[in-house]
């Protein structure tokens, strides 16, 4: 059964091209890259992210991970610096695959420092007074299975770059063994985690001076959103209806009659909710074998996506069927979408459905 169980893992991390224990390199910039929601692309730039996280912090010898894959008693901070190289095509990660690669052409952490909570809502609330009246939002990140945290801070700087996002990234990093056979511990993480993510949209949403808070949830992460969201409903009525903004629910690894059930409590608390999903997801038809053959959110059911009144649902399969193998991360590897979803936060909804599917389409 064990072999079976790994066998069925193996495939899904194939076929979704999952982050696993991929290293993001930490290196020394001698200058301060210029931030880039000020410069065109085609320049080398970093993107500040606070993150939040129920990681336990690295040991001195493995400093260069800032934080493990193991559970901390509490939530804990960080503020990392990503440079992006010239040479970024949206829709890619530009990785080093041999040791000291060029750090002018590949993603890397460029500045790492742990922050107490006071000092990042402080930080945050900065950075918010430096954008533009129009831009003080916020995006929220928060990660799927097998992922390490440096692999979740550069994807969302990848997204912050390449929506274009002006405001303030923050990702929310729960505690991801980024191993083949740590499906289960990922999955009880996730639940640990939900409470911790629930009090943190609530203070983005109230201690910082945001407008908004936008969030995109992936894969494994949306069991978390959609619980940590009921948390807040129950604990808060509409008290933060209208600074709750735009949620993405990209590829959910939830159980549809799950989803259906939460989704429905929520509505009312975000502006809006977009579900995106796809026949071309392998990653999540792997899952489904592993939870009795139950079909997840993230896939199509009778050959549409699942639909629940008050969320815009979204197929993604013509785009995804050309590009087998990276369905499962569609919303942040093919351009028109990332940049479709950018292009629409900018606004104050998602819009309509048919409307946002048309607009990705070729």
């Amino acid at each position: 059964m064990r072999a079976r169980l790994h066998l069925m893992l193996a495939a899904m991390l194939t076929v979704a091209g999952c982050t696993g224990n991929r290293v993001v390199p930490l290196v020394a910039e001698p200058l301060a890259l210029p931030p880039c929601r000020s410069v065109a692309p085609g320049t080398r730039c970093a993107v500040e992210v606070i993150a939040v996280t129920t990681r336990s912090r690295a040991p001195a010898e493995l400093e260069q991970s800032v934080f493990t894959g193991e559970r901390a008693g509490d939530l804990d901070f960080a503020r990392l610096d990503v440079g992006i190289p010239a040479n970024h095509v949206i829709g890619r990660i530009e990785r080093g695959e041999a040791q000291g690669a060029d750090p002018n052409t590949i993603f890397a952490l460029v500045g790492a420092a742990y922050l107490g909570r006071t000092d990042a809502l402080h930080e945050i609330k900065g950075e918010l007074q430096l954008r533009a009246p129009a831009d003080r939002d916020i995006l929220l990140f928060i990660h799927g299975y097998n992922t390490n945290f440096g692999e979740a801070v550069v994807r969302i700087a990848q997204l912050t770059r390449d929506m274009p996002f002006a405001g303030v990234p923050v990702l929310f990093s729960w505690p991801s063994r980024a191993r083949l056979a740590e499906y289960v511990y990922d999955r009880d993480s996730v639940m640990y985690s939900r409470q911790y993510l629930s009090a943190t949209i609530e203070a983005l949403a109230r201690e910082t001076g945001a407008r908004r808070v936008h969030i995109i949830a992936h894969s494994m992460g949306n069991w978390a959103l959609l619980e940590a969201l009921r948390d807040l409903h129950v604990r808060t009525g509409l008290a933060l209806k209208g600074r709750v903004g735009n949620v993405v629910l990209a590829a959910p690894d939830v159980d549809v009659d799950d989803f259906r059930q939460e989704a429905r409590a929520i509505l009312g608390l975000p502006e809006s909710m977009t579900l995106l999903a796809s026949s071309e997801d392998r990653a999540l038809k792997v899952s489904a074998r592993l939870a009795g053959n139950v079909p997840r959110a993230g896939e199509l059911v009778d050959g549409k996506p699942i639909q629940v009144p008050g969320i815009i649902a979204v197929d993604l399969s013509r785009i995804e069927a050309s590009s087998p193998g990276s369905a499962h991360g569609g919303f942040a590897n093919q351009p028109q979408v990332v940049t479709r979803i950018g292009a629409l936060m900018q606004r104050d909804d998602l819009g309509d459905g048919a409307a946002f599917g048309e607009a990705l389409l070729p």
